[in-house]
């Protein structure tokens, strides 16, 4: 992942690990669900009657006994048999029962930062399987970090290097969240753990993936606040590491105002091959939310040069196409209007675009959206002749996920090389 939702930023972990059962789905379409879901409580809320999920109808004798008495206290959560319910769900990758869902957002959100420190030892206490009470713990998390990010971010320092680095993600992003309340505090703290060697690298190459994370959140901040300060600390990591860094999912959010500052940080830090997918990174978000022309207005802002201008459209397409594809089926006709656009932005760029944009699209082990995307490739690689889009679609995991179609795609490829290139991969 961040987005304007009903959700604090870190139950976007619920949507993404546990609620949609998928660890492997991608910061953009655990933002779509997540949003999905704010939109759905809003919905709830702005109904007459008040904000309450599957509220009976109020008889006059019930109004009164309520206006009598104190609100029922709310049982007790019984902490194992919901981490069941979850594991369960995981297990059968399939969505929980939204109203059940948002009244436990619910119950959880009214909770203080002291309860939910509280109901966490609870957890700890359990004799639960490690991926259980690992789910809990996420479900928590994000509550915690937006009542009290310093606590969170103390208490769940030590799983930073846990699997899939998913702690990494959700404690980031509680950095952010204090730093947008207390900056230097928040800064202070993380360098003084950088200090303690909590983010030193354990991997052969040297990089820390939690420490790129976290310097990622912080300097999406400080593009806005503190340029020089985010020019400071970027130039502090290695060389080889700064692209990744720049590439931080929270660089979708930079404002509009800050928009050239963050290109000219790009540009002088992140190495030329880097620098494209970097400035990409707020246009699929621009293209999501707003459409194709705020994107142009992103080029036109940052004066994007022609190999930065092919990036970000390639960028944005797969961001548009994604969304309009949760929706419901992308078409032809929403395919054609990117492509117009693309080939008028960056000439040359729309087959790789569209390549990369339907290998997005075609879905997380789910087998009807590979068909369909997989079908559009095979039309457009028919149409245009190109080569590009088939290479490009058949590169994604998707492709290796479903090897049988994949590979009886890959024999229309025309150029014999680059067919047995592909073929090859997908043995």
């Amino acid at each position: 992942m961040k987005p304007g939702t009903t959700l604090p930023p870190l139950v976007v972990a619920i949507g993404g690990a546990i609620w949609l059962g998928s660890q492997t789905a991608t910061i953009s379409r655990i933002e779509t669900e997540n949003k999905d879901l704010g939109s759905r409580i809003a919905a709830q809320r702005s109904r007459p009657g008040g904000g309450g999920i599957d509220r009976p109808q109020t008889t006059p004798e019930r109004s009164r006994t309520t206006a009598k008495n104190a609100a029922p206290k709310e049982e007790p959560f019984d902490w194992k048999e919901l981490a069941g319910q979850m594991a369960q769900m995981q297990r059968g990758g399939g969505m929980a029962d939204m109203k059940s869902m948002i009244r436990l957002q619910q119950r959880l959100q009214k909770m203080t930062a002291e309860e939910l420190a509280v109901a966490l030892d609870e957890i700890a206490g359990l004799d639960l399987p490690e991926q259980e009470q690992m789910m809990l713990e996420q479900m928590l998390a994000g509550p915690l970090a937006q009542k009290d990010p310093e606590l969170a971010l103390n208490r769940f320092l030590t799983r930073l290097n846990d699997r899939n680095g998913i702690w990494g993600w959700q404690l980031s992003s509680a950095l952010k969240q204090w730093a947008e309340k207390d900056q230097t505090a928040a800064a202070a703290w993380f360098d003084a753990r950088i200090a303690e060697g909590k983010f030193d690298s354990k991997a052969l190459d040297g990089k820390s993936q939690a420490r790129t994370q976290f310097e990622g959140a912080l300097l999406s901040l400080l593009i806005g606040s503190d340029p020089e300060e985010a020019s400071r600390r970027l130039a502090e990591m290695p060389e080889d590491q700064r692209g990744e860094i720049l590439k931080h999912h929270e660089f979708s959010n930079v404002k509009e105002k800050d928009h050239s500052a963050f290109a000219k940080l790009v540009r002088e830090q992140a190495s030329e091959k880097e620098r494209p997918d970097a400035l990409g990174q707020p246009a699929a978000k621009l293209a999501s939310e707003k459409g194709y022309a705020e994107v142009t207005a992103y080029m036109e802002r940052i004066q994007a040069t022609e190999a930065e201008r092919a990036a970000i459209v390639t960028r944005a397409a797969q961001g548009r196409l994604s969304t309009l594809n949760h929706s419901s089926p992308v078409t032809s006709v929403q395919i054609d209007e990117m492509r117009t656009w693309a080939a008028a932005q960056a000439p040359g760029s729309e087959d790789k675009a569209t390549g990369k944009a339907l290998a997005d699209m075609a879905g997380f082990n789910d087998r009807n959206q590979f068909a369909n995307a997989s079908k559009l490739a095979g039309q457009y690689h028919e149409s245009t002749g190109n080569d590009e889009i088939l290479t490009t679609f058949l590169d994604g995991w998707a492709a290796r996920s479903n090897r049988e179609a994949s590979r009886e795609l890959a024999g229309k490829i025309r150029d014999e090389k680059k067919r047995a290139e592909v073929l090859k991969k997908l043995q």
